[in-house]
């Protein structure tokens, strides 16, 4: 069983907005509602709770509940769940719907309220996610389910492939483009261009744009093999999707991250590839067989002056500067003296590299952790010979 609170997440696959005209909600079906006197219009009762309240900026609360197979839990077991997680967070009188989400074979659940009262006042939200895996945990034993942390298995792969970015002919652009942002906020990133490149490796792009002086995001789905837009714009302000204020503090945040093993492996793994690239191209194959995902910064005539590596399975961003022994002179360096420029002579260069990139891929990874383990030896050394003292 996992719950996520207000957020786009991994497990949410349709799109709830109560502060429009409709309730969109994909294939999805009402289970219940609580404190909503015409359940056909729940616009209504929300639409009276929100116009009272002048302080509360999002005033939208979605939960997420997704339970696994393995829990069995009915639609019963899920109404009495739900009535319990919402009183102790503090909704238990506030207007909610639940949803039941079944049009792929994850089935799965939507609570939607309102974060203000009758009286205009905001519910008390501190904690809140931390507060919600607490009563996860003490209500397991009750409904018989264990807990998750939704980190293991993303399902999100079983509806979109989410991990291939962005796919047109999988189609309801919108909920691709919110899972894709939100597995994108995994990601610990430090500056606004690294989430940009982050979501290009995604197939999505976005433009700033600014109403009532406030900015928010506008998406696009690229076409992976172009890498070219190929959707119209999708406002961000019609998906749920982190806000512009929110994507900023979240790179703030990841600054105070020191994360030395990560970037002493994305580090190793760079300067033992490099000498072996043919080209950019070669590169950066042999880098995505480990994880990694490269983006060079160029002059208008092509000179190297920045990298910035992608590390997909730690979900960690670096530019060049930010690793051991690396920097964005040896990648220029390489260019003028190993990789060709001519495009013909680039890919007779390449035909029969790509064929050995794994091979070389899987060098400079056993490398890499014959170091890692050589490095435990000596610290193992060092205690003991403290102890022997």
């Amino acid at each position: 069983m996992v719950v996520k609170i207000n957020a786009p997440v991994a497990h949410c696959s349709i799109s709830i907005r109560y502060n429009e005209s409709k309730v969109e909600a994909g294939e999805a079906s009402v289970l219940f509602t609580m404190n909503i006197p015409d359940p056909s219009n729940p616009m209504a009762t929300f639409e009276e709770y929100e116009r009272g309240s002048l302080r509360c900026e999002k005033m939208s609360f979605h939960a997420s509940i997704d339970p696994s197979k393995d829990d069995k839990m009915s639609d019963k077991d899920i109404e009495e769940f739900a009535k319990k997680l919402m009183e102790k967070l503090g909704y238990g009188d506030q207007p909610y719907i639940v949803y039941k989400h079944s049009d792929i074979d994850r089935v799965h659940y939507h609570i939607v309220s309102v974060r203000v009262d009758k009286e205009g006042r905001k519910i008390n939200d501190s904690n809140e996610r931390k507060r919600c895996h607490q009563i996860l945990k003490d209500l397991a034993a009750e409904f018989g389910y264990k807990v998750g942390n939704g980190q293991k298995k993303d399902s999100r792969a079983e509806e979109f492939g989410v991990y291939k970015g962005f796919t047109p002919k999988a189609g309801n652009y919108s909920r691709q483009i919110e899972m894709l942002v939100s597995h994108a906020m995994r990601y610990h990133f430090t500056t606004e261009p690294q989430f940009r490149m982050l979501m290009n490796t995604l197939n999505v792009d976005f433009d700033y744009k600014k109403r009532g002086g406030k900015e928010y995001l506008v998406f696009y789905g690229l076409d992976p093999k172009s890498g070219r837009r190929c959707t119209g714009g999708i406002s961000g302000k019609r998906l749920a999707v982190p806000s512009v204020e929110e994507i900023r503090k979240h790179t703030q945040e990841c600054k105070g991250e020191a994360l030395k093993k990560e970037k002493g492996r994305v580090g190793s793994i760079v300067r033992s590839l490099l000498p072996h690239s043919a080209s950019e191209e070669h590169f950066r194959r042999m880098l995505e067989k480990t994880g990694i995902s490269v983006h060079f910064s160029k002059t208008e005539d092509g000179r190297i002056f920045g990298a910035t590596f992608i590390d997909h399975t730690a979900k960690c961003c670096f530019k060049a500067s930010e690793l051991p022994n690396v920097k964005a002179a040896m990648f220029e360096e390489q260019r003028l003296t190993h990789w060709p420029g001519d495009e013909k002579q680039k890919v007779q260069w390449l035909s029969p590299l790509l064929d050995t990139a794994l091979d070389v891929t899987d060098l400079a990874m056993k490398m890499l952790n014959e170091d890692s383990t050589n490095q435990n030896e000596d610290e193992e050394m060092m205690r003991r010979g403290r102890r022997r003292r």
